[in-house]
């Protein structure tokens, strides 16, 4: 999707470079979190019992409810069991359960589910002939899925090439990114995708209209290509049309489309080289969508910054920020994930917290107004 998601960082690099040690995790709720996903106006969250549930628009079925009707609460998700993990896309999701499996649901127009056709499914269906999957990623409307052996499958749309697979053509089923292996993290944004590699380089491919490759040029590029003059990254996270990465000294680079300030960087100038954000220190990890970007501090605060008017920069205001402000009243976060127009927090406790638009029950707070500071989800 536009949105997307993660940096995930490689937290025992970090914590080995910060010289300090990891506490025990906190014993945590049935109904708590521990893995949260947003979509351009819809939310998932996995529970500690291995469950799914889902929340907002619903139009074509991404809710996975078995119908199009939009839930300003969370609903679970019938028919999955032991998942891990959740990626939203768009207009679609996806979950990775225990064993290795995927399973998709949601709009299917460009083949983005994975099953062979390009039938739109309002309930989970499992991707076939894709098995050993560490790790899941939703662009806009393509898939990936990077396996334990390091080798990334990607499918759905290809407008740009982000599917790696050295052509144009959408792809239903899973399909190889072309030559590249040791992979140990991947992102997907609205028509390009990255890679983070286990030597601590960073590939990326797709399109480059903005300079979202980091290659220095506009060109597309149809398969891996290194970002030159970047390495030592633990984390990546892109968006849009724009694309962050995090070193092991903590150092966050950006490129790529700036519009509404989304690098953070105090400009709108789009970037086609990484440049060092030196508004941001102590982040352990990224989000980013077309518009806006939050990040979250070793202290277990939170900042974000770019385009505010329905208030998903969570600092109590409409105002625009081309620097990175607090999210009002936030603590202890150990994992954020935005959407489009919306943001949301995942808390060390298991608890949920979200902001921004409320149109589409974004929030899960039973109303439809906008959340100018963060509001908890009723899991």
């Amino acid at each position: 999707m536009r949105t997307r998601r993660l940096l995930t960082v490689l937290m025992a690099a970090m914590v080995a470079s910060a010289g300090c040690t990891m506490n025990a995790a906190p014993t945590l709720a049935t109904n708590a979190a521990i893995s949260i996903a947003a979509g351009s106006a819809h939310t998932c969250v996995v529970r500690v019992d291995a469950t799914v549930f889902c929340w907002g628009d619903n139009t074509d079925g991404v809710l996975g409810g078995g119908a199009r009707t939009s839930r300003t609460r969370p609903a679970l998700v019938p028919g999955l069991t032991n998942v891990v993990e959740v990626a939203a896309g768009w207009a679609h999701t996806c979950a990775r359960r225990d064993d290795g499996m995927v399973l998709c649901w949601g709009n299917n127009s460009s083949g983005q589910l994975g099953d062979g056709t390009t039938t739109t499914r309002s309930s989970p269906a499992i991707v076939p002939a894709l098995s050993n999957v560490v790790e899941i990623a939703a662009g806009g409307r393509h898939t990936c899925a990077h396996r334990n052996d390091g080798t990334v499958f990607c499918w759905g749309a290809n407008t740009g090439g982000q599917l790696g697979d050295g052509t144009l053509v959408n792809r239903s089923h899973a399909t190889a990114v072309f030559s590249l292996r040791n992979v140990v993290k991947i992102a997907a944004g609205w028509a390009h995708t990255c890679a983070l590699r286990n030597d601590g380089t960073m590939l990326c491919w797709g399109d480059n209209f903005y300079g979202q490759l980091g290659d220095g040029t506009n060109t597309a590029r149809l398969t891996p290509n290194a970002v030159p003059s970047l390495s030592n990254v633990v984390g990546i996270a892109i968006g849009g049309s724009n694309s962050f990465a995090l070193r092991t000294d903590g150092v966050v680079f950006a490129w790529g489309r700036n519009i509404a300030h989304s690098l953070g960087d105090g400009t709108s100038s789009p970037r086609t080289r990484p440049e060092a954000v030196s508004t941001l220190d102590n982040v352990l990890e990224i989000a980013t969508a077309s518009y806006h970007s939050c990040g979250r501090r070793a202290d277990g605060t939170a900042l974000c910054w770019g385009y505010n008017m329905q208030g998903q920069l969570g600092d109590g205001t409409r105002t625009h920020r081309a620097l990175p402000a607090a999210v009002s009243a936030l603590s202890d976060v150990v994992e954020i994930a935005i959407g489009e127009v919306h943001s949301c927090a995942r808390r060390a406790d298991g608890t949920v917290l979200c902001w921004g638009r409320n149109a589409a029950a974004d929030l899960s707070d039973g109303g439809q107004a906008d959340g100018l500071s963060p509001v908890v989800v009723p899991l």
